[in-house]
């Protein structure tokens, strides 16, 4: 990765943990449901923690590398020639997440349908050969799309639109 790239990332995880942080400390202060038996911080407080140790996961990778050698190794792809940054696929991903979200709180349509294409899009954005990937991207997109539905509204008995 270039090095302005790697300075991004690096950004983008610190500022994760910090909103992590955030739905952390929030998560807590929520008074725990009646019907809910795991109350309505556990799944905000799960996804944050999830986030944390990944986002200390990017960190550590970019600090175990001297970043003059993590720069002139990514600056080359598998083949040996000079890679483009990706800067445009970072923009990209940010932009389907924001749309995602907006459907999902605008309740056009039901979480596992708008969650399936989310992770379809997402998966063939970042795959670089999208015909060979598609296979994997369909059966993925289904499996956690629609898995993720039916935890949320059958096991932890979520509202969700």
């Amino acid at each position: 990765m270039a090095d302005s790239e790697t300075r991004a990332e690096t950004a983008l995880a610190c500022i994760a943990i910090a909103l992590s942080g955030l739905f952390l400390f929030e998560g807590a202060r929520l008074k725990p449901g009646v019907f809910e038996p795991i109350g309505p911080g556990a799944v905000p407080m799960g996804v944050a923690v999830a986030t944390i140790l990944l986002s200390l996961a990017v960190l550590v990778g970019r600090w175990r590398k001297p970043f003059a050698e993590a720069a002139a190794e990514a600056m080359l792809d598998e083949g040996g020639s000079p890679q483009r940054e990706r800067w445009g696929l970072l923009a990209a991903m940010a932009a389907l997440t924001v749309v995602y979200t907006a459907v999902l709180q605008s309740g056009v349509a039901r979480y596992g349908v708008v969650t399936v294409v989310y992770l379809l899009a997402s998966f063939l954005l970042v795959a670089g050969q999208v015909r060979r990937e598609l296979p994997w991207s369909v059966a993925l997109a289904l499996g956690f799309g629609l898995g993720l539905d039916y935890v949320f509204r059958h096991l932890l008995v979520a509202d969700l639109p």
